[in-house]
C-alpha cells in the first residue's frame, strides 16, 4: 500500500514539473513561411514582435542601399550634382546592376537616389558615396558609424551597394533597426516606394526610364502589400534573395525583413505573408487606462525632493501589442536608478516600460522633475532658530508699532483737552 502511494506521489511530481506557463506565442499560429531568418518589428519602438534567427549573421546584398540613401539624405544635397568617376563605373564586377553611367557624366543626386532605389544601380551608389563622403572610404566609415548609432551592433559595411564581400554583413534585427532609422528622415521612403521614374538627359546620356521589379510596391501585383511605405530587394549568390520593407496600417507600423529565399516569387510572397500576419495578430493598444505604479526613489542619505511630483516621463499614446489583451494584459512599470547628490532637474533617473507577457513593448526615459536638497538635524536646528528669530523681530516690530500708536493716541487726547478750554 505504501509503495503504491509513493508511486502515485512520484508520478504526480513528474506531471507537475512538466507543466509550463502558456505564453502569447504559444496561442497564435506560426506564420507560414520558409525563410531561414526573418523579423517582424514594431517600427515605432523597435520591439521584435515575431521572428526567427533575428540575430543570425546574414549578407544583406542590395538591401544595403537603404543605408546609402539614408546617409545621402542626412549629409548630402539632393539638388546638387556630382561627376561620375572611373572608379564608380569600372570597379564593379561584370553583371552587377547599373544604369550605364559613364566617367565624366554629371548626375544630379536626386536622380542617383532614384537609380539606387528603383533598379538598384550599383554605379549610382558608388557616385553617391564619393559625393557625400568626400572619398569612398570615408563614406564606408560613415555607414558603419550610422549603423552603430541606429542600434545595429552586429553589422559591418564594406561597400555602399551590397555586392558580396565576406566582411559585409548584418542581421535581420540590425537591418530592421537601420530601416527604422531611415524612415525618420524626410524623403527617405519615396526613393523606396516609387515604381517608375525618368532621369532627364545628361551631358553623356539621353533620358533614362526606370521601372521597379519590386512586387510589394507595385499595386497591380498579387504580392502588393496594403499600406507599403518603403521596400528594397537584394540578391547575390552568397546571400540568396533578401528583402526589407516598411508598411503602415492605421496606428500600427511594421518593418519586415526576410533573408535567404531561393526565388523572387517566394521572396515577395513570404514578406507579404509576414506583413499580413503582423497586422492580424498585433494591434495598437491605448495606454490611457493602464495604471503606472509610482516606485520609491533611492535618494542619498538626508536628501529630499523639493516637490511632491519628482519625476516626469513621455507616455506613448499607444503601444503595438498582441491582440489578446484579456489573457495577456499590458502592464506599465517604472524602474528608477539610485539618485546621486549631483542630480539636477532634467537628468535621466530611470525608465518606463510597457510589457505584455514578459515582452517589452515600449521603453521611454524617466526624468528628474524637481530639485533635491540635503536636510539633516543641523538644518532643522537652523530652520527653527531662523523661525524664532523672525518671530522675535515681528514681536519687537509689533511692540514698537503698538507704542507708536498709543503715544499718538495720547497726543490726540491732550490736544482735544486744550481745544475745549
Amino acid at each position: 500500500m505504501s509503495r503504491k502511494i509513493l508511486t502515485l506521489l512520484i508520478v504526480g511530481l513528474m506531471i507537475l514539473t512538466q507543466i509550463q506557463p502558456i505564453h502569447a506565442e504559444d496561442t497564435q499560429p506560426e506564420p507560414d513561411v520558409t525563410a531561414p531568418a526573418y523579423i517582424i518589428m514594431d517600427a515605432k519602438t523597435g520591439t521584435v514582435l515575431y521572428g526567427k534567427n533575428v540575430d543570425q549573421k546574414v549578407y544583406p546584398a542590395s538591401t544595403t542601399k537603404i543605408m546609402t540613401i539614408l546617409l545621402a539624405l542626412k549629409y548630402g544635397d539632393i539638388q546638387k550634382s556630382f561627376t561620375v568617376s572611373d572608379f564608380d563605373v569600372f570597379s564593379l564586377e561584370d553583371g552587377a546592376s547599373n544604369i550605364a553611367l559613364e566617367p565624366g557624366e554629371v548626375m544630379r543626386m536626386e536622380d542617383a537616389l532614384y537609380a539606387a532605389g528603383i533598379p538598384s544601380a550599383n554605379d549610382a551608389c558608388n557616385g553617391i558615396a564619393e559625393a557625400v563622403g568626400g572619398t569612398y572610404d570615408q563614406f564606408i566609415e560613415m555607414m558603419n558609424k550610422e549603423a552603430n548609432d541606429a542600434g545595429a551592433k552586429n553589422t559591418h559595411f564594406a561597400n555602399p551597394h551590397g555586392l558580396h564581400d565576406d566582411n559585409h554583413y548584418t542581421t535581420p534585427y540590425d537591418l530592421a533597426m537601420i530601416m527604422r532609422q531611415g524612415i525618420k528622415v524626410d524623403g527617405f521612403t519615396k526613393y523606396l516606394s516609387t515604381d517608375e521614374y525618368v532621369i532627364p538627359a545628361t551631358n553623356k546620356h539621353e533620358e533614362r526610364e526606370l521601372y521597379t521589379h519590386n512586387s510589394l510596391i507595385y499595386n497591380e501585383s498579387p504580392y502588393y502589400v496594403e499600406g507599403i511605405q518603403a521596400s528594397k530587394t537584394g540578391y547575390t549568390e552568397e546571400a540568396d534573395l533578401t528583402l526589407i520593407s516598411y508598411a503602415k496600417r492605421g496606428d500600427v507600423e511594421l518593418i519586415v525583413a526576410a533573408f535567404g529565399l531561393p526565388d523572387s516569387k517566394t521572396n515577395f510572397q513570404e514578406s507579404q505573408t509576414l506583413f499580413n500576419y503582423g497586422f492580424e495578430y498585433y494591434t495598437a493598444q491605448s495606454t490611457l487606462n493602464i495604471n503606472i505604479p509610482i516606485p520609491e526613489a533611492a535618494l542619498p542619505s538626508n536628501y529630499h525632493f523639493s516637490a511632491k511630483h519628482f519625476y516626469a516621463c513621455d507616455i506613448p499614446e499607444s503601444v503595438t501589442a498582441y491582440k489578446d489583451t484579456v489573457q495577456y494584459p499590458i502592464n506599465a512599470e517604472i524602474t528608477l536608478e539610485p539618485i546621486s547628490k549631483e542630480a539636477a532637474k532634467g537628468d535621466i533617473i530611470g525608465k518606463l516600460e510597457y510589457k505584455q507577457d514578459g515582452k517589452v513593448l515600449s521603453t521611454t526615459n524617466v526624468y528628474l522633475n524637481t530639485k533635491i536638497f540635503k536636510f539633516d538635524i543641523f538644518d532643522f536646528i537652523l530652520i527653527i532658530l531662523g523661525i524664532i528669530l523672525i518671530l522675535l523681530i515681528l514681536v519687537i516690530v509689533g511692540l514698537f508699532a503698538l507704542r507708536y500708536f498709543v503715544r499718538r493716541k495720547r497726543r490726540k487726547q491732550r490736544a482735544k483737552k486744550r481745544y475745549h478750554y
